[in-house]
């Protein structure tokens, strides 16, 4: 991923350089912008300075040229994105297994350990 936009500044240095760190994967390089009012200006610098990222910063207005050239935006082409289906062994959705996400399941135990409950079948 070579571009992160954080629409909404996250709440912790952690989670900053955990969503920053997507453009930074097998040694690739990349830009994080995060857009902030003028009210939220002294949070991500905290956020960004507790994160040890130095900060430059851009003052833009919609639709601003300056914008544009840092993030690289264009016109939509209108055209939808056909995403390949999953190989062998690979799962649909993407998801599931990160850690804080909402995993199909809930939760549940491996079938390899009964639950309370259950009577485990022995072999005759």
């Amino acid at each position: 991923m070579s571009l992160v936009v954080h629409v909404d500044a996250p709440e912790n240095h952690k989670d900053y350089l955990h969503r920053a760190g997507r453009t930074a994967r097998a040694g690739a390089v990349g830009t994080v912008v995060t857009l902030a009012t003028h009210k939220q200006r002294r949070g991500v610098h905290g956020l960004t300075a507790r994160a040890g990222v130095k900060l430059t910063e851009s003052n833009v207005k919609p639709l601003d040229s300056t914008l544009v050239r840092i993030t690289g935006a264009v016109e939509p082409s209108g055209i939808p994105i056909e995403e390949s289906s999953p190989g062998r062994g690979e799962s649909s959705d993407k998801s599931q297994g990160r850690r804080g996400s909402r995993s199909k399941g809930g939760g549940r135990r491996k079938k390899s350990r009964p639950r309370p409950n259950e009577r485990r079948k022995r072999p005759r």
